[in-house]
């Protein structure tokens, strides 16, 4: 959303809004959230050994440089989708 804001003020176009730019803000904002909570998940790992072991990084289910591969990928997406009007 913040690259969205920021293109549309540096080219001076704030009612320029498409169906496209609607839909990508929320699934930017959405791919940001979930890699927040994939660090998250990540860095907690040892308190989620004690407290909520159930978690697929205790349990072993995932590894944490997997995680880590995946946060990236999404805010990877997350910043593409903010920023793609930026560079079209």
């Amino acid at each position: 959303m913040l690259g969205i804001l920021i293109e549309r003020a540096y080219n001076g176009r704030w009612g320029e809004w498409t169906l496209l730019d609607l839909l990508l803000a929320p699934l930017a904002i959405a791919l940001f959230q979930a890699f927040g909570q994939i660090i998250n998940q990540v860095t907690d790992v040892a308190i989620d050994e004690i407290n909520k072991s159930y978690r697929a990084l205790p349990r072993k289910l995932i590894k944490t440089e997997e995680a880590v591969y995946l946060a990236i990928l999404l805010a990877s997406f997350a910043f593409w989708f903010s920023f793609r009007r930026s560079v079209m």
